[in-house]
């Protein structure tokens, strides 16, 4: 049986989004390293990475996000159009400060503020995933997993790698001026405050074409919010859900402090 092709404009959109969330994740992954080439010691690295925890935590209240929106706006577009723009005027107003707070190791100002950023990425992360499977449901749902994994993979690409590379004067110099016969400069490409800045325009275009352009589909037969919590907690009783749950948690205990530091021992 010949499935149906997918509208490459749903493949479009889905990408769109999940490369913007992938790229405030890929900035927000670079913080460490800006906090180390500062001094910032070890103990005050741990209380940065209590910002990375919403995205383990997001099953908490997704079913929030999935069951009480406004019909007339949209299921999707109810909670995903506020978040974005959040995040959005969020990364608008921190970039005329953060390369000031990391110059000033104002950790816990820093942690709460992308603990802020990261919990509005959580939250955009349950609307696309949920859209993605409302949009691709009569079509080909392997699409969803695939653009997922291709538009975030690419948007941690350019957060980290390209804000990295090209920030940097001296591989700007090497690598981009010299070649070109340029004159060298003390600064690279861009600064990490215009970086930013460009990561919360691209999120309020965006979340402007959501809200006035793309028309959400409406949806029926779907559980309420106490519903789809019974549902989890059933789910959550079973037994291979709990082995696998525990296997999860304990998984990372060899492996979690030479993940998180080897990037910073490196940059020493």
């Amino acid at each position: 049986m010949k499935t149906k092709p997918t509208p490459i404009i749903i493949i479009a959109l889905l990408l769109i989004l999940y490369l913007l969330q992938g790229g405030v994740i890929g900035l927000i992954s670079t913080i460490p390293l800006y906090l180390d080439s500062r001094g910032a010691k070890w103990q005050q690295q741990g209380i940065f990475n209590f910002v990375f925890y919403p995205f383990s935590l997001k099953l908490a209240w997704a079913p929030i996000i999935d069951s009480v929106y406004t019909k007339s706006f949209g299921r999707r577009k109810t909670w995903l159009i506020p978040t974005q723009y959040s995040i959005g005027i969020t990364l608008l107003v921190v970039s005329f400060y953060l390369t000031e707070f990391i110059a000033q190791l104002r950790l816990k100002l820093l942690t709460c503020i992308f603990f802020f950023i990261y919990f509005l990425l959580a939250c955009q992360d349950i609307c696309v995933d949920g859209w993605a499977l409302t949009l691709l449901a009569n079509y080909n749902l392997q699409w969803a997993s695939t653009c997922q994994t291709v538009g975030q993979t690419t948007g941690r690409f350019i957060g980290f790698t390209i804000l990295m590379m090209f920030e940097s004067a001296n591989f700007t110099n090497r690598f981009l001026r010299k070649p070109f016969s340029i004159a060298e400069q003390s600064f690279g490409l861009f600064t990490l405050d215009q970086f930013v800045r460009f990561w919360s325009i691209s999120f309020l275009i965006v979340s402007t074409c959501l809200a006035f352009i793309v028309k959400e589909t409406p949806e029926y037969n779907h559980l309420n919010l106490k519903q789809t919590y019974l549902s989890i907690w059933k789910l959550v009783r079973k037994t291979c859900v709990r082995q696998l749950a525990t296997i999860l948690f304990i998984s990372p205990i060899g492996y979690a402090a030479t993940y998180g530091m080897t990037n910073l021992v490196l940059k020493k």
